[in-house]
């Protein structure tokens, strides 16, 4: 039986196929070796939550939170801090919670206020192996909604009577500044008026 040229070129694509595919399996195996004997990089999840609540309760609100997360037996306290200032009052929290229960925690948190922001994000840290992909790290922020005259400042007697003479004596120097300029044109078209009507020729009578 004699071969043909056909079937020699299928054999010897055959037998590089296979060859092929050895070096692959080899080279794989290499590679999966190598990587496990390196450390592995660690995952991290991070929460961030935003509540708004009505004003003049953020005492109230801070202190049944900060209850609630001491309480849960999944999460701990990292640190906590509170800004106020004229318009707004923000408490910030930060906590670590178990991956498993994280969900539970945050529907519990979201019943103290509304949500204005949620973000939820995964990353892979780029040195070591210390972060526990079964701990979620969250960040509470807790905002007073503005009231109705939150932009509104109070005035004392002594301030709204200064604010008074103020417009008072602008008003004085507006009328001052201006009066003479009036009189100076009035005086100035009554005396074209008067030159118009002096040349103007007489009229004849019929």
């Amino acid at each position: 039986m004699k071969w043909s040229a056909k079937k020699t070129l299928l054999i010897i694509a055959a037998a590089v196929l296979l060859v092929f595919m050895g070096l692959y399996t080899l080279f794989g195996a290499f590679m999966h070796t190598s990587l496990d004997s390196q450390p592995r990089l660690g995952m991290t999840q991070s929460t961030s939550l935003s509540l708004e609540i009505p004003p003049n309760t953020l005492s109230e609100v801070h202190a049944s939170v900060r209850m609630f997360l001491q309480q849960h037996p999944s999460s701990t306290l990292v640190s906590e801090s509170t800004t106020i200032n004229d318009r707004t009052a923000r408490a910030h929290i930060e906590f670590t919670v178990h991956a498993d229960r994280a969900d539970e925690v945050l529907d519990s948190l979201r019943s103290y206020g509304r949500v204005t922001s949620f973000h939820h994000s995964t990353r892979y840290q780029s040195q070591g192996t210390t972060a526990d992909p079964s701990v979620v790290t969250a960040r509470l922020t807790i905002a007073e909604r503005e009231g109705i005259f939150a932009g509104i400042s109070r005035l004392s007697i002594p301030q709204l009577l200064s604010i008074l003479f103020t417009s008072a004596a602008a008003l004085i120097w507006f009328v001052f500044a201006i009066l003479p300029w009036v009189i100076l044109g009035s005086l100035i078209w009554y005396g074209v008026r008067l030159y118009n009507k002096r040349s103007a020729p007489p009229k004849k009578k019929g």
